[in-house]
């Protein structure tokens, strides 16, 4: 079973530079933050060249939508590292 990261707060910075690293380690991944667009672009991308990658357009400062997102995880990526 592949490893599973979770990166909080992505944008087009330190954020993406992360979720592309562990990608590259052959991690899949989950990405959240409050707007879905960039997230859902770089899903996308990592996608096209063979990562698995959930876009969860979540604000950590929400117990509920972090708890929503991590049960997803969970379901779809079987858990996290």
């Amino acid at each position: 079973m592949k490893k599973t990261a979770v990166i909080t707060g992505v944008g087009p910075g330190l954020g993406a530079s992360l979720v592309r690293k562990f990608a590259s380690e052959g991690y899949q991944v989950g990405l959240l933050a409050r707007s879905s667009d960039y997230i859902q672009t770089l899903a996308n991308e990592l996608g096209a060249s063979g990562t698995k990658a959930l876009a969860l357009p979540t604000d950590i400062g929400d117990s509920q939508m972090v708890e929503t997102s991590f049960n997803t995880i969970r379901e779809e990526l079987g858990g996290v590292d």
